[in-house]
């Protein structure tokens, strides 16, 4: 015997990942939410999607952009070089010891190499395209394909040029 309750408990979702910044958590929370509390269509949800990579944008501050990751272990064993581990590598030397093993990030740029700055030392500046098509996206995708897999979800996402792909292909 069940009972209703007002909530929805997730686990192995962006949703309730440390790692994953706020804005790609809102939008997932988001679609939950359409997904089992209103009855809608294909159509609402392309719609959905089109306007969400319009407006994700607009009023965006440092902590929703922020990705977090975890140096668990001595910086130097870590066989791939990525860009969070550099960073820890410049904070580890700028205050002569790591003294937190979370770095907050935010990826500032893609062309010509990946670039990211620590959350404290963001400027403003911010590469929407990495964000959309590889943190808000993705988790969106995996989802609606699920519910409605019929649709090419993947037309969503920013080409290069940095417009949003709306023909099908």
């Amino acid at each position: 015997e069940g009972r209703k309750v007002n909530y929805i408990h997730v686990r192995g979702l962006e949703v309730v990942k440390s790692s994953t910044c706020n804005i790609a958590k809102k939008c997932q929370q988001e679609l939950i939410d359409h997904l089992l509390k209103k009855n809608h269509t294909d159509e609402y949800y392309q719609s959905w999607i089109g306007s969400l990579k319009s407006a994700v944008f607009t009023d965006i501050n440092s902590e929703d952009l922020s990705l977090r990751i975890k140096v668990s272990k001595n910086l130097d064993t870590y066989k791939n070089i990525t860009l969070p581990v550099i960073l820890a590598r410049k904070r580890k030397k700028r205050e002569r010891g790591l003294l937190l093993n979370e770095i907050d990030y935010i990826v500032t740029s893609t062309t010509p190499t990946l670039d990211c700055v620590e959350t404290a030392d963001f400027k403003g500046k911010f590469d929407k395209t990495y964000y959309w098509n590889r943190i808000i996206l993705p988790p969106l995708i995996r989802i609606l394909k699920v519910v409605h897999p019929h649709i090419n979800w993947n037309q969503y996402k920013i080409n290069k040029k940095g417009q949003l792909k709306l023909l099908l292909e």
